[in-house]
């Protein structure tokens, strides 16, 4: 593999230096980007002085992209490099995963060219949201102040209920209600008995001691007679 183009998607050229030379690779017109060919040991030297490739400002062809970067000694370049290609996607339709690429940024041009996707994006009048942009700001500010790692901590989003969500948790809330009322109405149905019975019971004891007492008052009358 002698020959390998590394594209250039960005709107402006970028330099690069090899040991015999320096390049200016053309920036990308109308969705065609600008290239260049290197040999595999320029390659090497241009990812030991640049952060062009393994910050994704540079591109590798998609049917190689994973070779050149495991000789480069970049595995996790999924996850590190990010593309042209992939930004606007990433602000306008923003995950956990996708807002962590963006805190785990350390150097300035990758916030820079991040902003700038957010600033091209809102003159377009897309819908870039009010935190994705806190969030893109806030470590553009940490990295110009040379706070390599973020203080940002992210957390997942609430999602917010539809209105077939929301009416059927108010039919259920309902059905809760009505279920107690019911379940009230049964525990006093069940204790009027109880309470008319030991009613009874108390009348049934009053009626049993004023019979006794009666039955004591006539026999001490009988005795007083008798005596």
């Amino acid at each position: 593999m002698e020959n390998i183009k590394l594209l250039n998607y960005m709107s402006s050229p970028i330099s690069v230096s090899t040991r015999d030379k320096n390049l200016l690779i053309a920036p990308c017109v109308d969705g065609v980007p600008g290239f260049e060919y290197f040999t595999e040991r320029e390659i090497e030297y241009i990812n030991s002085v640049s952060t062009v490739l393994r910050t994704g400002a540079l591109e590798f062809e998609e049917d190689i992209r994973d070779k050149m970067y495991r000789k480069l000694s970049i595995p996790d370049w999924e996850t590190r490099c990010l593309f042209e290609n992939d930004l606007d996607d990433m602000l306008l339709h923003p995950s956990l995963a996708t807002m962590q690429r963006i805190v785990d940024i350390t150097d300035l041009i990758s916030i820079e060219r991040v902003r700038g996707h957010v600033v091209r994006l809102i003159a377009n009048q897309a819908d870039v949201s009010v935190k994705v942009r806190d969030i893109v700001n806030k470590r553009f500010e940490e990295i110009n102040r040379g706070e390599r790692k973020s203080k940002i901590v992210l957390s997942p989003a609430v999602p917010k209920k539809t209105a077939a969500e929301e009416e059927i948790a108010e039919l259920k809330a309902m059905v809760r209600l009505l279920m107690e009322e019911k379940e009230k109405e049964k525990t006093v149905a069940e204790a009027e008995p109880q309470s008319a019975e030991a009613d009874d019971k108390t009348v049934d004891t009053k009626k049993l001691v004023t019979s006794t007492a009666r039955r004591k008052s006539t026999k001490k009358t009988q005795k007083v007679v008798e005596g």
